[in-house]
């Protein structure tokens, strides 16, 4: 596929979900103001995004100032909310004006783009730092998907000591999976599919398809490594939705995911993992 139609795919792609999701969120009786925050981060998702791809070339201080950024703003970010206010005894969430911020679902993302760039160490502790975090708020379903594809990534670099690496990582989110979780699920949030199954037609059959889209286009419109590992990282989010009350992500309400896929997107646009060319540059030339 020539590299401006993966681009334009990989951008283009959250619109079928969140069509869906706004179709079963109108015909539930939803009020518009929920729903339109979505298409409203789409929105600002896609035009940042697209920005990034056309910023002239991937320049190396940009690429080094673009993975060192993550490794260092996004653990902050992900502590901060251990200090904000919480919800049920659960911390995952900043408050940027009325909306509630899901940090992990917005910088998990284009972080685990940073770490195949980044230098192994600084991409050792940060990865380690967030681990932690996703425990102590707790998450379980970013901590699950954050770890799965964070072992994409110590496969891909084969690193030494990569197996204690995995085996701490494991550790550590499983020490998240088993944390209690008090909060009820929502239906327009961590049940959209089976709000969509009520209205019987083929709306939950679409609606299942359409999230299946998003790893499949991460894996296929960008370059392998990223792809895989970003792959590898929604799909354990949608594993998650499945067995358990998580949200949804795209076809749910939410714009911290939605925000979340377009800053990947933003990165990889930016490290030059889209396409063909700059992505081949090994991460020590930067």
């Amino acid at each position: 596929m020539p590299p401006r139609l993966k681009v334009l795919g990989i951008l283009l792609v959250p619109v079928f979900p969140l069509t869906v999701g706004v179709i079963t969120m109108l015909a539930a009786g939803i009020p518009t103001g929920v729903w339109a925050l979505n298409v409203a981060a789409s929105a600002i998702g896609l035009s940042l995004a697209a920005s990034m791809e056309l910023w002239p070339g991937p320049a190396r201080p940009l690429r080094r100032s673009a993975w060192w950024g993550a490794l260092l703003v996004v653990p902050a970010l992900l502590g901060a909310t251990l200090l904000a206010q919480d919800v049920e005894g659960v911390h995952r969430w900043l408050r940027l004006g009325p909306i509630q911020i899901h940090a992990a679902a917005v910088l998990l993302p284009p972080l685990l783009v940073a770490l195949l760039e980044a230098p192994w160490k600084p991409a050792l502790v940060g990865a380690g730092a967030v681990l932690v975090l996703l425990m102590l708020q707790p998450d379980a379903a970013q901590a699950a998907a954050f770890c799965a594809a964070w072992i994409g990534i110590v496969a891909v670099r084969q690193e030494e000591g990569g197996a204690a690496v995995v085996a701490a990582s494991v550790a550590v989110a499983v020490a998240a999976v088993f944390r209690p979780d008090p909060l009820e699920p929502v239906p327009h949030v961590e049940g959209i599919v089976g709000m969509a199954a009520s209205q019987g037609s083929s709306l939950p059959v679409v609606a299942l398809v359409s999230l299946a889209v998003l790893p499949l286009a991460q894996a296929f419109l960008l370059e392998r490594s990223v792809g895989l590992v970003l792959a590898t990282y929604t799909a354990v989010l949608l594993m998650a939705a499945w067995l358990g009350h998580h949200p949804v992500p795209v076809l749910g309400y939410g714009v911290s995911p939605i925000l979340g896929y377009y800053g990947a997107v933003g990165m990889a646009f930016v490290l030059g993992r889209v396409g063909e060319g700059p992505a081949s540059l090994p991460a020590a030339a930067v």
